[in-house]
């Protein structure tokens, strides 16, 4: 570890108040390359837990359910002088990896001298960096625009105005106030024509799954119409994996897989065979929550 002074604030919510080993393990893996790390949680957390936890963060804190992961994010920040950082990471527990070296990734993302960056962006609603995993550099750690940010936070539970007012919101802000982003595997806006050429065979696996019942296509055909990127996260898992090498996979892209892709089966094989991760830990934990 340098003396690059780097914060991580991870946020984590289970809905059978446990700590997965997969969220452990990510832990673990972050502390290696930041000099203190916070971890809040709107889960109850067993003594066990507790005790493990605290061995690896600075800090360990429970809080009441509301405002999502951001609000989380805000805890942590508050809880500790950020001010102090040169750089701040946040993390949370929607992502199973590092599934390639973190070391790597935060080197060359550093030399391509971004304010803020992260894994993958979306245009779903107004162009914004995703927010399971966002690096904020000094230039603006340091701005008030960044502090008010977080001091005008409000503990919101609806999770469509917390996407659009925080998550989209942050990146907008700073980008209007001029700080440059980047992310590690970039999207693109694309058309209706294009979006259908690309991803033809998800199409028409949706198509062919609605011939019972029509009126499921109507959902479908709207969706066509909307002119907004597909979530990278979901859609460009493969790209994501195996090109830009991504540390970090959607946890629900293979608990719920919400877009119907064909072909997450080969997920796991495929990070068994491309990557050093454990992906028993993803097992263990996809089980738990099918059960």
């Amino acid at each position: 570890m340098t003396d690059s002074r780097r914060l991580g604030v991870f946020a984590h919510f289970d809905r059978h108040n446990e700590v997965a080993d997969y969220v452990i393990y990510s832990l673990k893996k972050l502390a290696e390359h930041v000099d203190d790390l916070v971890f809040v949680t709107t889960s109850q957390l067993h003594a066990a837990d507790r005790n493990c936890l605290e061995e690896i963060c600075k800090k360990v804190i429970c809080r009441e359910n509301v405002g999502l992961d951001l609000y989380s994010h805000r805890t942590g920040l508050n809880s500790v002088n950020w001010k102090q950082y040169k750089e701040i990471v946040l993390l949370n527990d929607s992502v199973y990896g590092p599934l390639s070296d973190l070391g790597e990734l935060f080197a060359g993302m550093s030399a391509e001298s971004y304010d803020f960056w992260g894994i993958s962006d979306c245009y779903d609603i107004s162009y914004h960096v995703q927010s399971y995993f966002l690096v904020f550099t000094e230039r603006v750690v340091q701005s008030s625009v960044f502090e008010n940010f977080w001091e005008s936070m409000v503990a919101n539970s609806d999770k469509g105005s917390i996407i659009q007012d925080y998550e989209v919101g942050l990146t907008q802000l700073l980008i209007e106030n001029g700080y440059e982003c980047g992310v590690l595997c970039p999207s693109k806006k694309m058309g209706t024509v294009e979006r259908v050429v690309r991803y033809r065979r998800h199409y028409w696996n949706m198509f062919r799954e609605r011939w019972s019942d029509p009126a499921l296509y109507y959902s479908l055909v709207a969706g066509l119409g909307k002119k907004a990127s597909m979530n990278p996260s979901h859609y460009e898992w493969r790209t994501l994996l195996l090109s830009s090498r991504s540390p970090y996979l959607k946890v629900n892209l293979l608990r719920d897989n919400p877009e119907a892709l064909p072909d997450i089966d080969a997920i796991l094989p495929l990070i068994s065979v491309h990557t050093e991760y454990p992906s028993d830990l993803i097992r263990q934990h996809l089980n738990r929550m099918q059960s």
